[in-house]
């Protein structure tokens, strides 16, 4: 369901050049593919959202997909 991809820079050159100690950069994806037997939206989803409902597969939408971009620095 979600995958997170991160590449951590701490050098001295980075310090002294840029006053940056250190620097991340991570990527995360969220919902980028379906594997399932299913065929169809989301096996996650359903018709009527919470409840007792027995699985209903009618108008669904499929799962929304996100991506995220971080960039973290010490200074």
């Amino acid at each position: 369901r979600e995958i997170t991809v991160a590449y951590n820079a701490d050098s001295p050159w980075l310090k002294k050049n840029t006053g940056i100690s250190s620097a991340e950069l991570s990527f995360t994806g969220r919902n980028l593919f379906l594997w399932a037997p299913f065929e169809g939206n989301d096996p996650d989803t359903n018709f009527s959202g919470v409840s007792v409902a027995r699985g209903i597969d009618y108008f669904n939408n499929p799962g929304t997909k996100s991506y995220v971009f971080t960039l973290s620095l010490t200074f």
